[in-house]
């Protein structure tokens, strides 16, 4: 059995082990609902770019049974990985049921995590974290509830992604902030930031 978690890399992955040996059993393992979706599409459907999420849905739980023999076990989170028994300790995340599941090769692919500032409030109610579905989907509900003022922690592309979605919505009062000292920081330097920057003001 090969065993495989995550969105992208992950489904891709499984994809790729089922065309080099269409005989092995392969598992994806998942945590949330879904299992395949454009998860860089949320900032355009916050905007009203794109109609609504589902259109970011690419291949249900269903499909990868039914056309690649791909099994999907969903709203399920790998817990511990005994290496020596190749072995998953995995838990069911609506009723709290642990299951082992064992593999053969096991390949993790987990995606990106949002990094949470330790600081205080973090976990108060109006702090959204923009990393899944459901997460799209709760900004999406509560910038329909009269929103006046949004800061946005991080000026990567998502951020700033956000900030102009916020703004489309008529969001006038949107704040970003960086601890680097420019936008953009992972990808351009200074200059080309600053010059970035300028762009977006005008528009």
């Amino acid at each position: 059995m090969l065993l495989f978690g995550g969105i992208a890399a992950g489904t891709s992955a499984a994809s790729k082990a089922k065309r080099v040996d269409p005989d092995c059993e392969v598992t994806i393992l998942q945590d949330e609902s879904l299992v395949s979706y454009g998860a860089c599409g949320m900032p355009y459907v916050i905007e009203g770019i794109i109609d609504n999420f589902e259109k970011l849905i690419e291949r249900s739980a269903n499909t990868f049974k039914k056309q690649y023999d791909i099994n999907v076990v969903v709203n399920t989170r790998a817990k511990k990985i005994d290496r020596i028994k190749q072995e998953i300790l995995a838990t069911n995340l609506r009723n709290n049921e642990q299951t082992t599941l064992e593999y053969d090769s096991l390949v993790v692919a987990t995606g990106a995590r949002p990094i949470i500032p330790p600081i205080k409030g973090v976990d108060m109610d109006g702090v959204v974290f923009l990393r899944n579905y459901g997460d799209g989907e709760k900004i999406k509900t509560r910038i329909a509830e009269n929103v006046q003022s949004i800061v946005i922690v991080g000026a990567g592309l998502v951020g700033l992604e956000m900030s102009e979605a916020f703004k489309k919505n008529g969001i006038d009062d949107v704040t970003v902030v960086e601890m680097a000292n420019h936008v953009l920081p992972n990808i351009l330097d200074s200059d080309l930031s600053a010059s970035q920057l300028i762009k977006m003001i005008k528009k």
